[in-house]
């Protein structure tokens, strides 16, 4: 699309009762970035101590320490904070949103699931009452399940545009002359039937025991890839 016609194009939708009710949703999200540096401030100003240190922590170290020399003030926190709420509670709610209707969608794929946490917790794998990450990455139909649901419905869908190095390439069979924006999105590559296999668009977790699974281990793009890939990718693997 055209850089002129974008702009239009995306006006556009905010004649749409659904568009608007999203764009208010991300006011209700700012304000719970605001609030979250104010109730920081408060602590920081009545010279409380943090029970932890996270995030906010780190934040608030960098305007301490060299917030003036690096440009990066109270402005500067509140989206930190705004991202990290918006990517990463609705992506994560996302993914397993996915996984869970997809297992009950697929009855089969529920009891094996479920037959492998119960003879997990019977032998004493799994604490009670919270499930370590270190217990549940050793249960493999779990971890098949939590790949195929992201391989089904990736949480985000930006094809991650990147411009056509110079002198031009060929894509798919395509010639695409230099400076030329392309992208892909990660469900377009997930449903590709040449790295899947021809039941690419069904949900079957077994595929993940197969000998292709390095190949399209490869080719799992919800995260994107190289260099700038989601750096939040190993904290969703521990949430899910």
């Amino acid at each position: 699309m055209p850089t002129y016609v974008r702009t239009l194009f995306l006006m556009a939708g905010t004649m749409f009762g659904s568009v608007r009710r999203a764009l208010t949703s991300l006011n209700e999200i700012e304000r719970a970035a605001e609030l979250c540096i104010a109730e920081r401030q408060e602590i920081l100003k009545n010279g409380e101590n943090v029970e932890r240190k996270d995030i906010m922590s780190s934040l608030f170290d960098i305007i301490r320490e060299k917030g003036d020399k690096v440009d990066f003030g109270l402005t500067e926190a509140k989206v930190e904070v705004y991202v990290a709420l918006f990517a990463g509670s609705d992506t994560t709610a996302a993914a397993v949103s996915s996984i869970l209707y997809h297992l009950v969608k697929n009855p089969q794929a529920y009891r094996k699931l479920t037959e492998e946490i119960r003879q997990a917790a019977a032998s004493g794998e799994l604490s009670r009452p919270s499930v370590q990450y270190s217990e549940a990455i050793k249960l493999p139909y779990l971890n098949a399940c939590c790949k195929e649901g992201l391989r089904m419905h990736p949480s985000v869908g930006l094809t991650l545009p990147r411009n056509v190095p110079k002198g031009g390439s060929m894509i798919c069979g395509e010639w695409f002359p230099e400076g030329t924006r392309v992208g892909v999105n990660a469900a377009v590559v997930h449903r590709d039937k040449t790295t899947f296999g021809d039941d690419a668009n069904e949900f079957r977790p077994e595929r993940w025991f197969e000998d292709n699974r390095e190949n399209m281990e490869r080719h799992m793009f919800q995260f994107g890839g190289g260099s700038r890939t989601c750096i939040g990718k190993n904290l969703l693997d521990i949430l899910m």
